[in-house]
């Protein structure tokens, strides 16, 4: 089994349904820290799948990502730097580049390439 991750109809991650559902509880865990919605929906006829709000889930990493840049704090840094390198992955692929803005992120670009390459469509 495996959980499916579609924007705009177009699957943009089919991971094993062990790592979606850790993927799914980090996201609901990130959502209520950042007080803000992330844009996965699960959908009602297909507990495995999930419908991604393209916009909704961009602003939420984004958020995500400017949370991230803030701190000088490598652990907490390291506790979102994976969740964040999965989503911005996923938005890659719609066609939403990520481009570097600082030193900083550079080992962040390395993990989502690292990222894309491990990561089912």
């Amino acid at each position: 089994m495996s959980h499916c991750f579609e924007i705009d109809g177009d699957t943009v991650w089919n991971p094993s349904s062990r790592t979606g559902r850790l993927f799914i509880a980090i996201a609901s865990s990130l959502e209520s820290y950042l007080d803000m919605p992330t844009g996965l929906r699960q959908r009602s006829n297909d507990p495995d799948a999930y419908d991604v709000d393209l916009g909704q889930f961009r602003l939420f990493a984004e958020s995500l990502r400017n949370d991230y840049a803030s701190t000088s704090n490598p652990v907490y840094r390291s506790l979102i730097e994976n969740f964040l390198a999965i989503s911005l992955a996923m938005l890659a692929w719609t066609g939403t580049p990520f481009e570097q803005r600082s030193e900083l992120e550079a080992q962040l670009v390395a993990t989502i390439e690292a990222m894309q390459e491990s990561m089912p469509r």
